[in-house]
């Protein structure tokens, strides 16, 4: 047996895609799932395009687009009505026909109307969300995100091939591929990006890649995946943070 239309397994769970069409048009999500029993077989999270009740109201120029943002059940219900949005959970509402998942958009769209995307800008919306923190392919992307964002004189480790467990600061960085100064003073290696992870230890300064929050790195548990820092100008407790959800503040 084969799906009713094969070509959604162009597109992976996990991986970014952006609408060719409607009013989603060029707006970047991330594929949650698929159903091989309809034409709408790929199942997208993307973030709301929801008018204000207002804006109906008052004549809007002609394709206007609402703004992109976050929306809770809650939200939905003040603005629109109680009446108009189905609550099923705190996270979880049907309004005017579509499903809203941890305040994104869960939309069925059919193959031809996605074509492959980079990451947006902002991964706040979606790394916030709980139904995608649940993807089995979520630690991937965020470890792919940070290794994104490795910048010169940043530490590092090399995760794959011959030189792997090497810890050294990056010197270089030309497309792909990072010049590593290897910490025991042996010659530089010229290493992909995608075999290096950032490596942080006790006194760095580090901040949130999402959140408003920084601080200086206390411990360090990489078995776990996870750092601890004390936040700065905050009384508040120390923050653990997974690795990969944290960045340099000031290059090593």
């Amino acid at each position: 047996m084969s799906p009713r239309n094969p070509l959604f397994c162009k597109f992976t769970e996990g991986s970014w895609v952006r609408c060719r069409y409607g009013l989603y048009r060029d707006d970047v999500g991330i594929v949650c799932g698929h159903d091989p029993s309809t034409e709408a077989s790929v199942i997208v999270a993307l973030v709301p395009r929801i008018p204000l009740k207002s804006a109906e109201t008052t004549k809007r120029k002609k394709g206007a687009q609402p703004a992109p943002r976050i929306w809770s059940p809650r939200q939905m219900a003040l603005e629109w009505g109680v009446s108009r949005v189905r609550t099923i959970s705190a996270h979880l509402c049907e309004f005017f026909g579509e499903t809203y998942n941890a305040g994104l958009l869960i939309k069925h769209l059919s193959p031809a109307n996605l074509d492959d995307a980079v990451a947006p800008a902002s991964l706040v919306p979606f790394v916030q969300a709980s139904c995608i923190r649940e993807m089995p392919s979520f630690g991937q992307m965020i470890r792919q995100h940070a290794q994104d964002t490795i910048r010169i004189n940043q530490r590092v480790r090399v995760v794959r091939e011959e030189q792997r467990g090497l810890i050294g600061l990056v010197f270089d960085i030309d497309f792909d591929q990072a010049t590593v100064v290897p910490e025991d003073d042996t010659p530089a290696l010229l290493v992909p990006v995608r075999n290096l992870e950032p490596v942080y230890r006790a006194g760095d300064k580090v901040k949130s890649r999402w959140f408003e929050s920084c601080g200086l790195v206390t411990s360090v548990d990489e078995r776990n995946n996870r750092v601890t820092y004390a936040e700065s100008g905050s009384c508040s407790p120390v923050s653990h943070i997974f690795l990969c959800y944290v960045c340099a503040f000031n290059a090593a």
